[in-house]
């Protein structure tokens, strides 16, 4: 298990709102199949075709609280989430995994997608 603030110390990122250590369950990259609890944290990915910054609002209706983005993003009228902002969200990612991988000691397979998020 992770929490948030263990995220920040991981990817080295600015807290730019912190309502709650939350334990993170899941990681999200795509806002159109963000599966929502209370454990989710949205990464926001600038890509040629789409930016994930553009989906924040949208996500936080939708009951996502936690989120690591690459800018500064005014979060008004919202006093319950946890924002991390990282010079690169995909780096960030691959922090995050790097450090979960060390937790084991078994072979590791890396597959990406067309746009190398999958």
């Amino acid at each position: 298990m992770i929490t948030f603030l263990q995220v920040e110390g991981i990817t080295k990122g600015k807290v730019l709102y912190s309502f709650k250590d939350k334990v993170i369950t899941e990681l999200t990259i795509d806002s159109r199949k963000a599966s929502v609890s209370e454990g989710s944290l949205f990464f926001a990915i600038q890509g040629a075709r789409n930016d994930g910054h553009d989906h924040i609002q949208e996500l936080y209706n939708r009951g996502v609280r936690q989120f690591i983005v690459e800018r500064n993003i005014v979060f008004k009228h919202l006093n319950d989430v946890n924002v991390l902002q990282v010079k690169s969200s995909v780096e960030a990612l691959q922090l995050i995994a790097a450090s979960h991988r060390k937790q084991f000691s078994i072979p590791v397979i890396g597959i990406t997608g067309s746009n190398g998020k999958t």
